[in-house]
């Protein structure tokens, strides 16, 4: 089930989804021909995408980024994570994409999960804007979690009305937010504008298998949406 809001003078789309349906909402978009094991929606609140093992290093090539337009106006965009891979380089989070893109999520290292925030600029490898390594003794249980063992962390994506993105992540519930300290200027792709995204993949020969296997997957929460409305923009 998706829900959407209104602002004074102008209709806002539906953006919010909240995964409690078993199919996803028409907001909703992959940049290639989607896969039906990309994605499960078991009408629990959560939606899960495949770990397929596809990753050469860059988002922006990954088939499986399931996304929608960045909004045109202030806004924050907040989702829960959690990541369900052994596979050492799986990784999962929020992206906002575009010929450059930043992303804030999870990446399983040999150690453990490590939260991280990362960009890549154009023809440029990713570096990282913020690291922060979580382990489920330290993250309170949530309601995503399983026998997995593996934590939930939140993650939000606050953008201003020049595209400047401010990330940030919780690992208690939402209690305390810790903001990446570094921006990221958002800016549009090749053929389309920017994008807000979740994803979610393996590097490429990851446990031996073949590209199209999938390496476990992340169950990620309801997407929320709070966008600034037109009345207030220009006010402090």
């Amino acid at each position: 089930m998706t829900s959407g809001s209104a602002t004074q003078g102008q209709r806002e789309p539906n953006r919010n989804d909240d995964f409690v349906g078993t199919a996803l909402g028409p907001q909703w978009h992959w940049q290639a021909n989607p896969r039906s094991e990309w994605a499960h929606l078991p009408g629990d609140g959560t939606l899960h995408l495949a770990v397929p093992a596809v990753d050469r290093g860059n988002v922006r090539d990954i088939p499986c980024v399931l996304s929608q337009p960045l909004p045109g106006r202030p806004s924050e965009v907040t989702t829960s994570l959690r990541l369900e891979s052994d596979v050492t380089g799986a990784r999962a989070g929020l992206v906002v994409l575009g010929i450059d893109y930043a992303w804030i999520g999870l990446v399983q290292s040999r150690a453990g999960v490590n939260l991280v925030c990362r960009r890549m600029a154009t023809a440029q490898a990713e570096d990282t804007m913020a690291e922060h390594t979580v382990t489920q003794h330290t993250v309170p249980r949530h309601r995503l979690d399983s026998t997995h063992g593996s934590p939930t962390v939140s993650v939000r994506a606050a953008t201003d009305g020049m595209g400047l993105v401010r990330f940030s992540w919780s690992i208690d519930d939402r209690a305390t937010w810790h903001r990446v300290a570094l921006p990221f200027q958002a800016v549009p792709g090749q053929w389309i504008g920017a994008e807000i995204g979740l994803f979610a993949c393996a590097p490429i020969g990851a446990g031996e298998a073949r590209s199209e296997d999938t390496q476990g997957s992340a169950v990620f929460g309801a997407v929320e949406f709070a966008i600034k409305p037109v009345s207030d923009e220009g006010t402090s």
